[in-house]
């Protein structure tokens, strides 16, 4: 069902061992085949029950299925497994353990819709006197009904076709309830303010202590991508301006900055709390700077300087329509001059659903590795989950801020606009930098 799953697993993307992590308290046989490892993998054959029809869900992370055992009063019950090898609770990361969760939700509330049943009940065991008897990580999910006596009863195999029909009901649920759509504050921000005339992007003050707190996290890598947008920027022997649009934070310009005093920095946003920030950031440097009030949406009606040699953008310019994008692409081309260069990091629109999940799972591993490394915990990990920050988990519509584009896309926009050498830097996780020079 999802082919991509084995491939990602036989070139190592997904670690066994967990990036280290000690695994503990296994009972696995050698040289066992694992049954679970192989439906997640599309594989059917002697070594196992499952069929791919059994199949109710399946993402990156996960796949749910009917359970080819039965309790008699309890039939068509789901199996949510990791698609990755982990023998049980002991050895599951914590980011993985939410997924499961997450859905185990979404399956109790499709029981109760599709199957009428009175309650659910979930259940997971570990070890052979936990009563584990497949050693990869599983939790079932039951229909509950009156008087079933699920666990006085005895375990059943459920024939292939049977199990068929309560799988196309699941199957249809889900395609026709699709994961909750999120805002995300990479994509579009919180709070949008409508006057009568235009349409301004500003930040919430939740939003903005949330990226001020946990910024370096929730960006993957993101000390490398500065380093790497100033690589691409004129070196400055004498004076030179950088205009920096969504500045956000205020990270990425303070570290142009650093590399020469000759940089002369216009620090461009909507949100005061954030020019804020960057102003303490700057206190240190000689560097001379100006802070700016921008809209993006509006980026006609902004002032920028009359000489300026290179213009950034991060994590921005996805808010704009396509058509928006073009015509503010052509804009920056205006404004530069000969040789002046133009660098985007920025969220991309994967053009396939295998490249999307692709995009998430890498998003959703770096913010719990960066969560860990820069705080500690998890605390910040959570947060990156409950304020829906990864777009490529959920599905979303296009709004008033537009949405990504294909990096494909964009690449041509830079090539119409005029600019004469168009390129791609980096990508991962569904972030990319890319540029054009003039």
């Amino acid at each position: 069902m999802l082919g991509l799953l084995g491939f990602a697993i036989s070139l190592g993307l997904l670690k066994n061992d967990n990036e280290g992590r000690p695994i503990m308290y296994n009972h696995m046989p050698d040289n066992y085949v694992c049954p679970f490892c192989l439906v997640s993998q599309g594989i059917e054959n002697e070594h196992v029950y499952t069929k791919q029809d059994d199949i109710i869900y399946q993402d990156f992370f996960i796949t749910a299925f009917i359970s080819a055992g039965c309790w008699k009063n309890n039939k068509g019950h789901v199996l949510i497994i990791p698609n990755q090898h982990y023998e049980n609770l002991y050895d599951l990361p914590d980011y993985l353990s939410a997924k499961i969760h997450d859905f185990e939700k979404d399956v109790a509330l499709a029981l109760k819709k599709v199957y009428k049943c009175d309650g659910v009940s979930s259940r997971q065991h570990n070890e052979p006197c936990g009563y584990q008897d497949v050693w990869h990580y599983h939790l079932h999910v039951f229909p509950r009904y009156k008087n079933d006596n699920l666990y006085k009863t005895d375990r059943e195999d459920l024939p292939p076709h049977e199990r068929a029909v309560y799988a196309k009901k699941l199957r249809e649920y889900f395609q026709n309830n699709k994961r909750p759509k999120k805002a995300s504050h990479l994509f579009g921000a919180s709070e949008v303010y409508m006057s009568d005339k235009e349409n301004t992007m500003v930040w919430g003050e939740d939003d903005i202590n949330v990226f001020l707190s946990y910024g370096n996290v929730f960006i993957p890598d993101r000390a490398r991508l500065n380093q790497r947008i100033c690589s691409l920027l004129p070196k400055a022997d004498s004076p030179m301006t950088i205009v920096d649009i969504c500045c956000g934070d205020g990270q990425l310009s303070y570290e142009i900055a650093k590399k020469s005093p000759h940089y002369e920095i216009y620090f461009c946003d909507a949100t005061p709390a954030l020019l804020e920030n960057a102003k303490s950031l700057m206190k240190k440097l000689p560097n001379k700077v100006h802070y700016q009030d921008f809209d993006l949406l509006n980026y006609e009606k902004n002032n920028f300087p009359a000489n300026c040699d290179g213009v950034v953008s991060t994590f921005a310019i996805h808010h704009l329509s396509d058509g928006r994008k073009e015509s503010f692409f052509r804009y920056i081309y205006d404004m530069l001059p000969k040789h002046g260069v133009f660098v985007i990091a920025d969220n991309i629109n994967p053009v396939c659903k295998d490249a999307e999940q692709v995009a998430a799972a890498d998003w959703e591993v770096s913010a719990y590795k960066q969560s860990i490394d820069f705080t500690g915990s998890l605390n910040a990990y959570q947060s990156f989950r409950d304020s829906g920050w990864n777009i490529y988990s959920y599905d979303y519509e296009e709004d008033i801020c537009g949405r990504p584009a294909s990096l494909y896309d964009q690449l041509k926009m830079l090539d119409t606009a005029g600019f004469s050498k168009v390129d791609v830097l980096w990508i991962y996780a569904g972030h990319a930098i890319f540029y054009g020079i003039k």
